[in-house]
């Protein structure tokens, strides 16, 4: 069965597969050519097995995608130009801090000192991020535990963003998001003419 499991997995990679109207599969490559080949007649065979497993390795490819982007430490290391550099913490951190060094050192005396320091700094401002995200997300919590328990809708934030509507003559809108009683979240736009 693992077997199987492999081969579908590969042929879902391979041929870009995808389950159209829930009983039928497709590819999104034109250049995936099945016609004619063996994996055609494998993939007829277990026509069912496909249709099964192809919403499963999307959502583990979903989740893998998310996690790496969760894990991935990205910064800018600066010698004589800027150079982008991601560093997956899931990996031996120091083994890529030192791989990085040792190509940059060659094009633009990037060291491995100074790779360190910003993957520090990167580090550092990725925390203070999550936590700002996460005081925001509990203030948020608290008043719409508020509006529940007083049963009055509260304001969660206010804000101007663009117009949203192009038959009206203004190019702003005052916007105000507030948590209601039911613990919905009631957004009132109004136009700034």
């Amino acid at each position: 069965m693992e077997g199987l499991k492999a081969r579908i997995d590969k042929m879902i990679y391979d041929y870009n597969l995808v389950v159209v109207d829930g009983d039928k599969v497709g590819t999104y490559t034109a250049g995936g050519r099945l016609a004619g080949t063996e994996d055609a007649e494998f993939l007829k065979d277990n026509k069912a097995a496909f249709i099964a497993r192809i919403p499963e390795y999307m959502a583990e490819k979903a989740a893998e995608e998310k996690a790496t982007r969760e894990a991935t430490i990205t910064f800018i290391a600066c010698g004589w130009e800027a150079h982008t550099i991601s560093i997956d913490t899931r990996k031996d951190v120091e083994a890529e801090l030192k791989r990085a060094a040792e190509y940059y050192c060659k094009l633009d005396a990037i060291t491995y000192e100074s790779l360190c320091k910003d993957y520090a700094e990167a580090v550092a401002a990725k925390a203070e991020k999550e936590a700002k995200a996460a005081a925001e997300a509990e203030r948020i919590k608290g008043i719409k535990n508020t509006a529940v328990s007083t049963g009055e809708k509260q304001e969660l934030r206010s804000y101007i963003a663009n117009c949203n509507d192009s038959r009206e003559e203004c190019s702003t809108d005052f916007v105000i998001e507030y948590a209601m009683p039911d613990g919905t979240v009631l957004v009132d736009r109004q136009h700034t003419w």
